[in-house]
């Protein structure tokens, strides 16, 4: 497992995905998205983040489990 300077954003919303995407663009911040809490949970397990910001509402696995 690598580490990396980087975000994982995760939100089944995807205008919620934009506005967030934005933002770590403005700042400088490399990131990758996801559209569900599985999905989140093959990237972060492949791969180390920094930070993981995500929906607490998702269908199947949400941002509490």
């Amino acid at each position: 497992m690598s580490a990396a300077n980087r975000f994982l954003i995760v939100d089944d919303h995807t205008p919620n995905l934009v506005v967030l995407s934005c933002y770590l663009d403005v700042l400088g911040h490399e990131y990758q998205s996801c559209t569900g809490g599985a999905e989140a949970v093959e990237c972060f397990v492949r791969q180390n983040f920094t930070a993981v910001l995500l929906d607490l509402q998702m269908p199947q696995i949400n941002g509490y489990e």
